[in-house]
Parts: structure tokens; C-alpha cells; sequence
């Protein structure tokens, strides 16, 4: 077994490695894919100067994963952090990593996981923050050191099953959810036939998420918030992701004749489909649900277009429980070492227990400024 390190600027002696990985573990995802990667160590890597590493056993590489290594006050107290994946940007920059994980051809998961904690040790951490990550590996990764975790559901929609049950989309929902779709479907539709446009190229792409993203911080201003695209990185981050990487994304507009209804901007990796962010043109009816409109559309057009898997991303909104048929989970971690900061931490989260879980940094779609579907 062979652990290799190399500086964010070797990402691409890294990348093709890193594609076949991803396409052979059980944890890729669109959030760990090349992709999704290259446009974070893009706009990131400069800031912070991440590891990435490879563990090559029998003449390949069987696993891979990133490091990143920072100093951030805590109530004024420094603290040394190891962020695991592409994480540890900050908080009003970030895209909100999701199914944050280990690359790793699954027969090399135990060495993997002995190879990671070797790199972890290879220089003295406080906090190691796990966000997004799969809960089993949070505890694995976690070890016997005090973690305080907290686990979100994400709701989905198993496209394949729905499939195989020879059933419309609309069919495997509650009563009152399907009624809500289709009165609004038919209050947009007075104003003439629902359309559901899809960008096909980085030109469409850019210019829907440049309608999306104002969409998006109009209705968040008016709730005074900033919302995501405020952020310059942020921006930059989704702009470079769309024009370098366009077979990674899917963006929509839905349209009730000539009046905009909504935007919504997915994730694609291997057969899932991940809701990203949303612009709604909101209005005073209650018949007026853009949200569930457009999002239900968009699953329409996945069951019809391949996507096996529709994932509504983390939060526990009751929108995305209406329109779910599943659920997983996905859990924000934050270990703490014997150091002696890392023992202070611990103690002042002791003291006080009702806030230490609030203080996990729990960075899911919902809190970077997601429009709430059920609008």
C-alpha cells in the first residue's frame, strides 16, 4: 500500500485517476465528481491550499480523497481544523458540499479508512469537521474522540421504482400533495400551456442561472438575507462548473405561456439528478405553488429522460416530504482531538449541551439560501 500527496496545482495528474474512482466507488456522487472537484479547486484551491491523496495498492489507485488544513477562531479560541473533502471555504462563500465522501473501489474501504486516518495524523488538528459525509463514515472517521454530529434526512424520489410501478410521478403521492400540484398546474395554465425549457448548451445554461440567481436573491432580500449569489466566489464557482463542466448540470425554466413561473438548477452524476438552487416568481394567491410546479415538472422530465434517482437535497421541509418517495441521510460532524484546544472545545460544548449541537456547521442547501420549494 502507497499513500501519494499532491498540491491542489497537481489536480491534473490527479483527474483521470479521479474519474475512474468516482465511477467505481459506492460513494461517488455529483459532490465528489471531477467535475464538481475542478471547479472547486478552481476558485478555492488558491485560498486554501488543499492535500489531495491517493492510495495505490496492487499497481492502481483504489482510493482517493482531499484534506483541507486551517486555523479558525471559535468564540476567540484558534483552533487548527481539517476539513475532509472539498469543505472548509468560508461559510458565505460556500456551495454547500453534499454527500461529501471517500473515493474508494469498495473491496479497499478498511484500508482506505487506515490510510485516511494516516494522513489525518500527519500533522496536529483540533477539530476535524466531516460535512455532508455518510453517517457510518462519520462515525468511522471519528473513531473514540468526542463528536458532535448532527444527522439531516434528505428526501427523494426513486425514479426507477416509480418506473417499474407503471405508474405516473403523480400517482405514488399523498392525496392533498397531488391535489395541491395539479390546482396549481391549472391556475398557471389560464395563462396559457406550462412549458418546461431545457438549457442545452453553457450559453442557455449562464443566461438561466443569471435569470435564476435574481430570481433567487429577490426573494431573499426581501426577507432580508443577502442569499448566495451575493457571493463573488460563489457565483464564480457555479459559472465556471456550468461552462467547463455543462454535462454535470441540468437547468430549467418553466413558463405558463409567456409568464415565467420558476428556475431550477440540478446536480447530474450516474442516474441522479440533485436540486441545487431554485428562482421562483412568487405570487399573493394560494393557488400560485411555483415550487412544487416547477420542481414536479422537473421530476416529470427526469422520469423521462433517464434520471433513476431525483434527490431534493438535504432539509427537512415539508415540501420536500410531499413530493418525496424516499429518504436518506447525510450527517455534519465535528471531531475533537486530546489536544489541549480540542479538549477546551469539548469542555465549553459540555457545559453547554442544549447549543452544542447548534454549533456543528451544518451547511445544507436550505441554510445557503434555497428557495423553499412549497411556494
Amino acid at each position: 500500500m502507497d499513500v501519494s500527496s499532491y498540491s491542489w496545482t497537481q489536480w491534473p495528474e490527479v483527474a483521470e485517476e479521479w474519474r475512474a474512482l468516482h465511477a467505481a466507488s459506492t460513494g461517488g456522487s455529483a459532490f465528489t465528481s471531477a467535475a464538481w472537484v475542478s471547479a472547486w479547486l478552481h476558485v478555492f484551491g488558491p485560498i486554501l491550499k488543499p492535500r489531495l491523496y491517493t492510495l495505490t495498492a496492487m499497481g492502481a489507485v483504489r482510493a482517493a480523497w482531499i484534506l483541507v488544513r486551517r486555523t479558525d477562531r471559535w468564540h476567540g479560541i484558534p483552533l487548527r481544523r481539517v476539513y475532509f473533502g472539498t469543505a472548509g471555504e468560508n461559510e458565505t462563500d460556500s456551495p454547500c458540499i453534499e454527500y461529501n465522501g471517500l473515493l474508494c473501489q469498495p473491496e479497499f474501504q478498511e484500508e482506505a479508512l487506515r490510510a485516511v486516518e494516516g494522513t489525518l495524523a500527519e500533522s496536529r488538528w483540533d477539530e476535524l469537521m466531516l460535512h455532508g459525509v455518510n453517517p457510518e463514515l462519520a462515525k468511522a472517521l471519528s473513531g473514540n474522540l468526542p463528536t458532535a454530529m448532527r444527522v439531516a434526512p434528505v428526501y427523494g424520489i426513486d425514479l426507477k421504482q416509480v418506473a417499474e410501478s407503471g405508474k405516473p410521478y403523480l400517482e405514488m403521492l399523498s392525496y392533498n400533495t397531488r391535489k395541491q400540484i395539479r390546482r396549481s398546474r391549472r391556475f398557471y395554465e389560464k395563462r396559457g400551456p406550462l412549458t418546461l425549457e431545457v438549457a442545452h448548451d453553457p450559453d442557455q445554461g449562464l443566461a438561466m442561472l443569471d435569470q435564476l440567481a435574481a430570481l433567487h436573491q429577490a426573494s431573499w432580500q426581501q426577507k432580508g438575507k443577502p442569499g448566495v449569489f451575493s457571493s463573488q466566489l460563489f457565483c464564480e464557482f457555479h459559472r465556471f462548473l456550468i461552462s467547463r463542466h455543462f454535462a454535470s448540470v441540468q437547468l430549467f425554466r418553466v413558463r405558463a405561456g409567456d409568464w415565467g413561473v420558476g428556475l431550477l438548477y440540478n446536480l447530474v452524476s450516474q442516474g441522479t439528478a440533485y436540486t441545487y438552487q431554485s428562482g421562483f416568481q412568487y405570487e399573493e394567491s394560494n393557488d400560485a405553488r411555483p415550487g412544487m410546479v416547477v420542481t414536479s415538472l422537473a421530476i416529470e422530465y427526469g422520469l423521462d429522460n433517464g434520471i433513476q434517482y431525483f434527490d431534493l437535497t438535504a432539509g427537512n421541509a415539508q415540501y420536500k416530504k410531499s413530493l418525496s418517495t424516499a429518504c436518506r441521510e447525510l450527517a455534519w460532524a465535528s471531531t475533537r482531538s486530546h489536544t489541549l484546544r480540542g479538549r477546551l472545545r469539548q469542555w465549553i460544548d459540555s457545559r453547554r449541551p442544549v447549543q452544542a449541537a447548534t454549533d456543528v456547521e451544518v451547511k445544507v442547501a436550505a441554510s445557503a439560501g434555497q428557495d423553499d420549494g412549497a411556494g
